[in-house]
């Protein structure tokens, strides 16, 4: 996994196996909302990490390695309007 930031577009996770062809996009978000990414633990066939958010701070998220498997597991602060 690798985080890709294009500078004014979007904060994104990739997944790859070293190739052009088996580099794969999974998640594009708006780089004024996300700061980055931390952690990076696996669980099994799967990998734990939160995305540090501009506004609210840092929300848990779980990929198995495909986009439809990229999801967050909690809304940390749940008051917030913005992701």
């Amino acid at each position: 996994f690798y985080l890709s930031d294009e500078v004014l577009e979007s904060n994104d996770l990739f997944v790859t196996d070293g190739t052009l062809a088996g580099t794969v996009r999974l998640t594009n978000f708006p780089s004024q909302k996300v700061m980055g990414v931390t952690g990076g633990v696996a669980l099994g066939s799967k990998t734990v990490f939160a995305f540090y958010w501009t506004a609210d701070g840092q929300h848990p998220y779980v990929t198995d390695g495909t986009l439809t498997g990229t999801i967050q597991l909690a809304d940390m602060d749940p008051t917030a309007n913005n992701n």
